[in-house]
């Protein structure tokens, strides 16, 4: 490997959701003029994904929000609510608009430096950060990453498993879908001991997003995925194979785990993204997050606070207390979770909800929530916990 010696101000290392939105921001502010590296394996082709969040608050993608939804159903065996969102409303983005629109800006930016490199490894080194990749050594004064490495978090984990799925986005020749509802959660019976459900986020009349998703650490062979879609398309949806033709898949393997992920990885090394404790534990969902701490974060490092603002926490203690609880009941109770989940969105308004699992909700909030769901489950998963927790 050849040691390239360039030095920058500032390396991104890792070209996704929270990387750019990092660079978008540091290209307005007044850092907009110091030497910035951006390294990914994939910057000329990346993956398509899409990425949702609910709530109205401004940030600086939001026209490129493919749909907005007022109307969220939840599916449990037997019954369904249809409820519409007043102050949370759904939202989603397609990442390659996100990708192109923030790189229209990067283009016209004579200090950014682009590599398309495969990330190595990271290490601090007396006033530099350094990032080996497969086409040399990079080093910086401050490496800004959202790579997932193993060794960067070495925190204990109690309780640990996966949101793992497979969707289609798939196309009708007549009309199908309800345009105006999302359906966040379609709850089917425990699979292999977890929790599982279907996810609709529709387009149009002819056009959605179908996705299967298991929370649990048994990850299924690709074929059930794609079996339990084309079973639901057909069982549910009343589709034969030829009504419909597939126009892309997307597959996540999110981990949803009661682990505190540091901003930081020694002097130089900043963490960002799902590396940073950004994915809410409970849910997976990441985006708000980035677009709410990414502008707190470029503004630390502008009045020279970053080392102070990566000590602070991402979640209250409470929240953190009600993610363990929860994540202990889908490790291990997987039926109880789905009866609590059905409650949950059963007995309160969905903006409630939705703002209790964004952790924007007052005390007086959560105890109506608490309220609303069976209280033994979280009394027996509260001192289970306690003895795990002290062990």
């Amino acid at each position: 490997m050849s040691e390239n010696e360039d030095y920058y101000d500032y390396i991104i290392a890792g070209a996704g959701c929270s990387g750019l939105s990092m660079l978008w921001h540091l290209l307005h502010s007044s850092l907009k003029n110091r030497r910035i590296l951006v390294v990914d394996s994939r910057l000329s082709d990346p993956e398509d994904k899409i990425w949702s969040y609910w709530g109205r608050d401004e940030h600086p993608f939001q026209h490129l929000n493919i749909q907005n939804w007022d109307w969220l159903k939840v599916s449990a065996p037997g019954e369904s609510f249809i409820k519409q969102l007043h102050d949370y409303p759904y939202h989603s983005i397609r990442s390659r608009d996100y990708h192109e629109f923030i790189f229209k800006e990067v283009r016209k930016a004579a200090n950014v430096t682009l590599l398309e490199a495969d990330v190595i490894e990271f290490r601090n080194k007396d006033k530099d950060g350094l990032v080996y990749t497969s086409r040399g050594l990079y080093k910086a004064q401050y490496i800004f990453q959202s790579i997932r490495m193993p060794k960067l978090s070495h925190d204990k984990v109690h309780f640990s498993i996966r949101q793992h799925f497979v969707g289609w986005e798939i196309e009708t020749g007549f009309p199908v879908f309800d345009p105006t509802t999302v359906t966040l959660m379609d709850f089917r019976p425990i699979h292999n001991n977890a929790v599982c459900f279907y996810y609709i986020l529709p387009f149009d009349h002819t056009r959605a997003l179908v996705e299967y998703t298991i929370f649990s650490n048994h990850l299924i062979e690709y074929e059930e995925y794609i079996t339990a879609i084309q079973n639901f398309i057909r069982d549910d949806l009343h589709l034969t194979r030829d009504e419909y033709h597939v126009i892309r898949e997307e597959k996540g393997n999110i981990p949803m785990e009661d682990r505190f992920y540091s901003w930081r990885t020694g002097e130089h090394i900043f963490n960002l993204g799902v590396v940073g404790g950004l994915a809410k534990p409970t849910t997976g969902y990441t985006f708000k997050r980035i677009q709410t701490y990414i502008p707190q974060f470029v503004g630390a490092l502008e009045q020279d606070k970053l080392k102070k603002f990566a000590n602070i926490n991402q979640s209250s203690l409470e929240f953190v207390l009600y993610d363990r609880l929860f994540l202990y009941l889908l490790q291990h109770q997987p039926e109880t979770a789905i009866r609590v989940l059905r409650d949950l969105f059963k007995n309160n308004p969905f903006d409630r909800v939705l703002a209790f699992l964004c952790e924007e909700t007052n005390w007086k909030e959560n105890l109506q929530i608490m309220r609303s769901v069976p209280t033994r489950p979280f009394l027996e998963s509260l001192w289970k916990t306690k003895r795990i927790l002290l062990k």
